[in-house]
């Protein structure tokens, strides 16, 4: 699992189901400033997350920080996979 192909995932499930396709993202995009990452769409995100990717984000790593970007939340979702699995793919 590497950092680009999380954020590439992430970024078509972002655009699908909360921008229903009509805006592009780049990776520095502010999803909270810019109200995409409401606090629904969070929970949506965080289970989409564990489904698709395996690790389960800690009520702890659900920051506005984690959460401010697709380069952010991608860091954070191969950062947990890392300490679940002990090693990097």
């Amino acid at each position: 699992m590497n950092q680009l192909h999380v954020e590439t995932e992430l970024e078509a499930y972002i655009c699908e189901n909360f921008l229903e396709g009509d805006r592009a993202l780049t990776s520095k995009t502010p999803l909270l400033d810019w109200g995409i990452l409401t606090s629904m769409n969070t929970t949506l995100l965080i289970t989409f997350i564990r489904e698709h990717f395996g690790p389960s984000v800690p009520p702890a790593s659900i920051t506005a920080t984690n959460f401010r970007d697709l380069d952010s939340i991608a860091r954070l979702v191969v950062d947990l996979h890392v300490s679940e699995r002990g090693t990097a793919e």
